[in-house]
Parts: structure tokens; C-alpha cells; sequence
């Protein structure tokens, strides 16, 4: 029961770091960030037989992105669904999610900010926790039964 209520917690979490940054990486303030728009918009190029501006690029894999992990909160959504009837069998999925979210954790330390790296790494915790959790009390459950 407890890796299913750490899974939840991750799902939500990702869900909520889908919509802020969704909502927020196309999102431009006056002055620098302006400017640096303004110069990623300003050189089209080919790109494979399209020409497209580093904006283009930059808000395609931004919502490339978003998909990702609007996926991956489905995901972990269901997982905790399929614990409740099948107690442990996915720790390996949990696993790659794990192993998947720790590399992006790393990656936000490096070049991200406070907002995201924070959510990242409650994502990464809850994931963690729900791997050491998960199918515990499986085997309490149906001896009980039995």
C-alpha cells in the first residue's frame, strides 16, 4: 500500500511539473530573456529539409518534453492501479523510471533552476521509495487469506 501511495505522489508531482513547464518555458520577460528570444528567432536554417529558427527547435523540444512527462505521470498513475491487484510485479518499470528521473535530476542541477530541480527531485524520492515499498505486506496479505 505504501509504494502505491508513493507512486500517486509522483504521478501528481510530475503531472504538476508538466503544466509549469508547459505553461512556463515559452514564457518571456522583458530585457535578456527578450533578447535572447528575439536572436533565437532571427536565423532560420535548414534542418533536415525544413527551415526552422532555434525558437523552433527550443519550443519543440519543450513540448516534446511536456508529452514526456505527462506520459510518465500516466504511467506511474497506473502502476499504482496494477499494484493494488498484482502486488510488486512492476518494480521494473519502477526501476528504469527511477534510473530515468535520477539522470534528469542530474541534468537539472547542472543547468536548470531551484523551481524545477525541487519538484525533480521529489519525483526522483517518490519513485525511489515507491522501488524499496512496493509488494510489501503481499506475502502477509495472502497467507492471511489463504
Amino acid at each position: 500500500m505504501l509504494g502505491r501511495f508513493w507512486l500517486r505522489t509522483a504521478a501528481i508531482a510530475s503531472l504538476l511539473l508538466t503544466l509549469a513547464h508547459t505553461f512556463g518555458f515559452t514564457k518571456t520577460q522583458p530585457g535578456a530573456q527578450l533578447a535572447a528570444r528575439r536572436a533565437m528567432e532571427a536565423a532560420p536554417f535548414d534542418l533536415g529539409g525544413s527551415v526552422r529558427t532555434y525558437w523552433d527547435v527550443y519550443v519543440g523540444f519543450g513540448l516534446v518534453i511536456s508529452a514526456l512527462m505527462l506520459a510518465q505521470a500516466g504511467v506511474l498513475w497506473l502502476l499504482a492501479r496494477q499494484d493494488r491487484r498484482h502486488p510488486g510485479e512492476g518494480r521494473a518499470f519502477v526501476a528504469v523510471l527511477f534510473l530515468s528521473n535520477l539522470a534528469t535530476l542530474g541534468l537539472d542541477w547542472r543547468y536548470l533552476f531551484a523551481a524545477p530541480q525541487i519538484v525533480s527531485a521529489v519525483i526522483t524520492l517518490a519513485i525511489g521509495a515507491a522501488f524499496v515499498t512496493l509488494g510489501q505486506g503481499a506475502t502477509q496479505t495472502r497467507t492471511a487469506t489463504a
